[in-house]
């Protein structure tokens, strides 16, 4: 199997182990479960802050009542932390609930799935039946 695009474009960024995460449906492709053309990661204040000093656009996003600032380049956006329904989750968090797939660092199924089903928009339905059917099948 060709290595993943999330893979191939995280791996661009050049990000050391600890300094990241990625989050949302990055996963998914980099376990073959379906594609994905965007990155969104979680990042230490450092990284946002050199990646902003770089030139990354920083932008505001829109997440039901919530509002974020975000940086965004092509297919990136980065982020210091993920919204769910508890509230802000912080890199420290995330990466507790973490896995490697071709030396990157991913939210874990398990919590994609929870994320997801908060979530619950039309796209969260579709991977969220994708999610369970893989897992079924990789017990």
């Amino acid at each position: 199997m060709a290595e993943s695009f999330v893979i191939q474009e995280v791996n661009k960024l050049n990000l050391k182990d600890g300094e990241y995460i990625v989050v949302a449906g990055g996963i998914l492709d980099a376990l073959g479960i379906r594609v994905t053309k965007d990155v969104d990661l979680v990042v230490t204040d450092e990284v946002y802050e050199r990646l902003k000093n770089e030139g990354w656009e920083e932008i505001e996003r829109n997440y039901g009542e919530k509002k974020k600032t975000v940086l965004v380049r092509g297919v990136y956006e980065i982020d210091t932390f993920w919204i769910d329904g508890s509230g802000k989750l912080s890199l420290e968090k995330l990466l507790k609930e973490s896995q490697l797939v071709g030396g990157v660092t991913f939210v874990n199924l398990g919590m994609l799935l929870r994320w997801k089903k908060w979530a619950n928009r039309e796209k969260d339905q579709r991977d969220i039946k994708l999610i369970e059917q893989f897992l079924e099948e990789n017990q």
